[in-house]
């Protein structure tokens, strides 16, 4: 009777430990959602702040290394997420914004800006009550949140972040002290932790699956300081993690490049190889790199970090900063030839078809939005200029096949055109909701208009080329004057191309643009007045002059239109602040 109590017991108690391992386990990742979610708040809310400032950092990126690694270091280090500075890196060489060599530069730099978080979590994540911390933090935020100013609201935001960090930071430290106390995992724990080399690669595996199914390398990072500060792996196998967790960082830059274009991909690839690198001469070395980090903070005054939980956060937090910068400091002589990997192991074209991406990374901060999409609107206006230059081909063109292909690829640029304007109308759409920053708002809202007007263009453009196939199709001639006339009128019509793309590249710099664009509009209606005069006065008795005479002056009409359409958008343009 007392052995089958003492079953039932046992039965008992392994539910109950079982249960409350479930328990512990759900609780890890609620706070690791908690901590996500936290990360993410603060990080869009310093991309708003920063828009400005990031606007500025992105045009001083030149050719030098240096700088490169500079401004994604500090980039990083503002919206405190590798991940998403990497995804938005993706974004500016799939726009344009960035060439090859520049994007891996600034990857480079995100790697050691990425560091600031193990320093945030080694300093105040041990120091202080988190979680006591966590609730004023909250108090404080919370009331931003209602403001007027969008700031004020992003201020609130990124307060608020900060404390659900620390409230996470907080609950993992409690549960998995709680673990601990489970004899048989802390058991297994050891046993994996002291085998040699073969532990270094198990816990570099650890790190590189979790952080690849977390997407988040500071996450699994606040999870490796915290399991070695309770002491639950050997410090050694805390620094294998860290080398794991740097290459799974990189995995959710190739799932953004996924859908780019070449270069962009290439990009993605380059961060993968870069840190594949790092693991290659640092993951041999962590023996010594154990020692010598146990010599310095013992050097100094300092307690052990391999003895000592207490000195492992910072001893870590150091480590992942100096694993960073010395693998950037071994590669940034080299970054042409690491392109040039990339560049063969992904062929193609570097360019390749633009899209403008809604929601993504690059969509968070205001100054890349609107460089983005002031870029694409200059790109849009090119494309209607080269469309009326083929307009041009077309009326010069004799030979029929020849004039049926140009007519069939005014039609599928037009459609083209279309389907841009109703993307990038959506684009803006969301930048302006998400956005913080006035100046940016205003400067979107002229983009606005200007699509609106160079759809218009694009149209005008199009039916001009309609004309000319119908003219064609019921066999209407022009005479030589003719041609000469209208061939008169379409030059004045590309200088005023030339003027307003000028007008779009140079924005407010340009206060000379608008009289440029007003003379040339005055010289095309005198033309277009002197035309109608001359040709809609032939005898109606020869018919066949007063068809071309008929066409002739429709033709006109619609060239007057562009003209008319392409000074309201020179006049537009002065209203864009120049984000180049």
């Amino acid at each position: 009777m007392d052995y089958a109590m003492s079953d039932d017991l046992l039965q008992v108690v392994g539910y109950m430990q079982t249960e409350s391992l479930l328990l512990q386990i759900f609780i890890i990742l609620g706070a690791l959602g908690l901590f996500l979610f936290g990360m993410k708040t603060m990080s869009e809310a310093l991309q708003r702040i920063a828009g400005g400032k990031l606007r500025s950092i992105l045009s001083s990126v030149m050719q030098t290394p240096v700088r490169q690694v500079l401004v994604g270091m500090f980039l990083t280090a503002i919206i405190q997420s590798s991940s998403a500075t990497t995804v938005m890196i993706v974004g500016f060489v799939n726009a344009g914004l960035l060439n090859l060599l520049q994007a891996i530069g600034m990857v480079m730099g995100a790697n050691i800006g990425t560091t600031a978080t193990a320093w945030l979590i080694a300093l105040f994540g041990f120091e202080t009550d988190l979680g006591l911390a966590a609730v004023p933090l909250i108090a404080v935020g919370f009331p931003m949140l209602f403001a007027r100013r969008e700031k004020t609201k992003a201020v609130g935001n990124i307060v608020i972040g900060f404390a659900l960090l620390f409230l996470a930071i907080a609950i993992l430290k409690g549960v998995m002290g709680d673990l601990t106390t489970d004899q048989d995992f802390a058991s297994w724990l050891r046993t994996l932790g002291h085998r040699g080399f073969w532990s270094l690669l198990a816990f570099f595996g650890v790190g590189l699956v979790m952080t690849i199914a977390i997407q988040s390398s500071s996450a699994t990072i606040a999870l490796t300081i915290i399991m070695c500060a309770n002491g639950w792996i050997p410090f050694d196998c805390g620094l294998a993690m860290i080398l794991g967790e740097n290459v799974g960082t990189t995995s959710t830059a190739n799932i953004a490049a996924s859908v780019t274009n070449a270069n962009a991909r290439r990009t993605a690839l380059a961060h993968t190889l870069f840190n594949l690198f790092g693991v290659c001469w640092a993951l041999p070395l962590i023996p010594v790199a154990t020692e010598g980090l146990d010599a310095l903070f013992t050097s100094v005054g300092g307690a052990s970090p391999i003895v000592s939980n207490g000195a492992r956060p910072v001893a870590l937090a150091l480590y992942h900063t100096l694993f960073n910068t010395i693998n950037t400091l071994l590669l940034i002589g080299f970054i042409p030839q690491l392109a040039s990997v990339v560049t063969r192991l992904i062929p193609g074209k570097s360019g390749g078809a633009v899209r403008l991406h809604i929601g993504s990374a690059l969509m968070s901060t205001d100054g890349i939005s609107s460089i983005q999409a002031q870029r694409e609107l200059r790109q849009y206006a090119r494309r209607v200029s080269r469309m009326f230059a083929r307009v041009r081909n077309l009326f010069r063109e004799t030979n029929g096949e020849r004039f049926d292909t140009l007519v069939a690829e005014l039609e599928a640029e037009q459609a083209e055109n279309n389907r841009f304007r109703s993307e990038y109308v959506t684009y803006l759409s969301y930048a302006m909701e998400s956005s913080a920053d006035g100046e940016a708002k205003r400067g979107m809202q002229t983009m606005f208009r200007l699509v609106s007007d160079l759809e218009v263009l694009s149209e005008s453009t199009y039916s001009i080329a309609k004309l000319l196939r119908s003219k064609k199709e019921k066999r209407i001639w022009f005479t030589q004057r003719m041609r000469d006339d209208l061939n008169g009128m379409f030059d004045l019509v590309d200088e005023a191309l030339e003027t307003m793309l000028s007008n779009l590249d140079r924005g407010q710099t340009s206060p000379t643009g608008m009289s440029q664009a007003a003379d040339i509009e005055s010289r095309i209606n005198a033309l277009r007045t002197e035309l109608k005069d001359k040709y809609l006065h032939y005898q109606e008795e020869d018919e066949s002059d007063y068809r071309a005479a008929i066409v002739f002056t429709d033709l006109v009409t619609h060239v007057e239109l562009l003209a008319d359409v392409i000074v309201h958008i020179s006049e537009g343009a002065q209203n864009i602040q120049d984000y180049d």
